[in-house]
This record gives structure tokens, sequence and C-alpha cells, in this order.
């Protein structure tokens, strides 16, 4: 009997470096999706900042050069890849290319917004570079402040306020309006207070 209690004269000795240590086990592994994550926003980032757009990358399979000048070509980096792709859920423009910092749901939003506009008849408004806006704002009393949307809205259709501002807009506190003719709106607006 030895002294640490066993008499095992047939283990082999501990290596301090196995062959499946630490360290050879995260070359082997990859990258992990995050990563593969961050590695596709930045190649983006660079082909947009390069080209204006991305030119180059419609698939996870374009990915794939740069991962596996990295890491080891395997089935595993491939798998996460496209979890990092699908994750992302990025859009596509017209061409099928991916586009950096937009969701799919960001590019249905455009698409449903740009539509409404459309059918509403918006266009942008040319007010001239003689007529820059300067704004009006009306302060409403803290305990009224509820009343600011409807004030808002009665306001904006006052025929005698009629073409002495471009904009008008509800704030948390009051009224600001955006004109070209300022004490021509605020002669008008005393007028009412």
């Amino acid at each position: 009997m030895s002294f640490f209690g066993s008499n095992n004269m047939d283990s082999k000795p501990i290596s301090t470096i196995s062959e499946g240590s630490p360290l050879e086990d995260r070359e082997r592994r990859g990258p992990s999706r995050v990563d593969c994550e961050k590695a596709i926003r930045r190649i983006l980032m660079t082909e947009t900042l390069e080209n204006g757009k991305n030119l180059h990358f419609k698939s996870s399979s374009d990915f794939m050069s740069y991962f596996e000048s990295l890491y080891p070509a395997s089935p595993g980096l491939k798998k996460q890849i496209q979890r990092a792709i699908h994750e992302m859920d990025m859009a596509k423009d017209p061409d099928g290319f991916y586009i950096v910092g937009k969701t799919k749901a960001n590019a249905r939003d455009e698409e449903d917004l740009s539509s409404l506009m459309k059918t509403s008849g918006a266009v942008i408004a040319d007010n001239g570079t003689d007529a820059p806006l300067e704004t009006v704002f009306i302060e409403i009393d803290p305990d009224e402040r509820y009343r600011i949307p409807y004030i808002a809205e009665r306001l904006s259709r006052l025929e005698y306020l009629s073409g002495k501002f471009t904009a008008l807009m509800p704030c948390t506190n009051g009224i600001m309006f955006f004109t070209p003719q300022k004490e021509a709106l605020k002669l008008r607006l005393s007028a009412l207070l």
C-alpha cells in the first residue's frame, strides 16, 4: 500500500499539456455566433465605406473566404455563419445584396411608409433659399398640458393664421411654430392670448 492509499503503478503520468488542451480546442472550435455577427457587420461597413454600398455579399457563402482565412474550414463554421446571418435578419437591396444596419422589419416599415406617402400625394415643398424658417414657441401652463394637442389642432385650422406659418408641432410643454414671418405670426398669436 502506498502513501496515497492506492498502489496504482500502471497509471500513466499526467501531462501538463494534454492532446486536447483548452487552447487547441479554442483554435479548432471557431468563432461564436456573436463573433460572426460582429465580423459580418465590419465587413459590410468596410464594403459600404469603400464602394458606397454592398456590391459583393448576397449569401452566407460569400463570407466564407474571410472566415476560412482565420479559422479551419468546417461544416460547423458554415453553420455558425448561417446562424449569425439569420439572427441579424438583414434586409437586401433590389439587387439581392445585404444592407448593413437594416433589418427586414425596418425595410418593410420603410416600404409601407413610402407607399403611404406616395398615395397621399406627399412632396418636398420648396420654400426657397430667401425665406429661412424661424421658430415661435407658445408655452402652456404645466397643469393644462393635456390640452396641447387640441389647441394645436384648432390653431392649425384657424384661417386667421393661414399663411403665417409653415408647420406647427405639439411639444411636451407647448406648441412650436416654424415660420418665415416670425413677427407677423407673433403679432397674430398675441391677439389670441
